[in-house]
């Protein structure tokens, strides 16, 4: 995915006429690693239900991408899997509720890889878990 960018800096000049001025920069770029869909997992439903969410991480570097290791803060509410779908170039994550009692949650998981350019990625994991209200379930059977 080409992203459109816009960047601007402020330069000081020794001129009195023209004590400063601003440059500007624009283009489009290239991420170095995509994250597809984004860099959130959000996980709502009803314990039991089965609430999975994926993240892809597709590597645009001109060298074999490897992500080496990963880990979650919030191990005893989701499951965390790796699957690499391109060998040294496209990674699957999928991540899945665990636990079975409701509530709200948050957490992370943090990936290490192998790129100088993106050492460390990080996606946030969202759950709400809740039961379904008997008026909820009333409503839909009617």
């Amino acid at each position: 995915m080409i992203h459109q960018f816009k960047k601007e800096a402020k330069v000081r000049l020794d001129d009195p006429d023209r004590p400063s001025l601003v440059l500007t920069l624009t283009g489009l770029a290239q991420p170095f690693i995509e994250i597809e869909p984004s860099h959130i997992v959000r996980l709502r439903g009803a314990p039991g239900d089965d609430l999975r969410g994926q993240v892809r991480f597709i590597s645009h570097l001109p060298t074999p991408f490897k992500i080496t290791q990963f880990r979650t803060n919030i191990p005893d509410r989701i499951e965390v899997t790796l699957k690499p779908e391109v060998p040294d170039k496209v990674y699957v994550l999928e991540v899945r509720n665990k636990g079975q009692q409701s509530g709200a949650y948050a957490g992370l998981i943090e990936l290490t890889t192998n790129s100088e350019k993106r050492p460390r990625l990080i996606i946030r994991v969202f759950g709400e878990i809740y039961l379904p209200s008997a008026g909820a379930s009333r409503a839909a059977s009617h």
